[in-house]
């Protein structure tokens, strides 16, 4: 990957990071992610991560605990929607908006979480996030 150059608006607001899950490149390098999909990439990963779980962000996260055995009901569904949009709209400041829908998955008894993001200088973009069975 080559230097970080903060005379590129994209990259110098949404950054660089590894490839969760971590893989490498054609140089057998770890493969990196820069700009909108580097954003892209930490939204399911913030979705899975346990707020106080990264020490020097200890708001970022979610805690599913409560949730679990119950994302089927249409309680625990809005609760979940509920947290990924505090989460996103409050700890994200790479986007500018951003919409979350809870509903089924391919799969029986499986929930998932459409998330559409508009990154701060335009672009929108829909994810996936699964949740597995309930």
């Amino acid at each position: 990957m080559g230097a970080f150059s903060p005379d590129d608006p994209v990259l110098a607001l949404h950054g660089f990071d590894l490839v969760w899950p971590l893989a490498l490149d054609g140089n057998n390098d770890l493969a990196t992610v820069s700009g909108e999909d580097n954003t892209l990439s930490a939204l399911p990963i913030r979705a899975a991560t346990t707020r106080g779980e990264i020490p020097f962000f200890p708001l970022d996260g979610i805690d599913l605990e409560d949730l679990q055995g119950g994302l089927n009901s249409d309680g625990e569904r809005a609760a979940l929607r509920g947290r990924l949009v505090e989460q996103y709209r409050s700890r994200e400041d790479r986007l500018e908006s951003v919409n979350v829908a809870v509903g089924d998955g391919t799969d029986s008894g499986d929930t998932v979480a459409l998330v559409t993001a508009k990154f701060r200088g335009g672009a929108v973009e829909t994810i996936e996030v699964p949740f597995g069975s309930g």
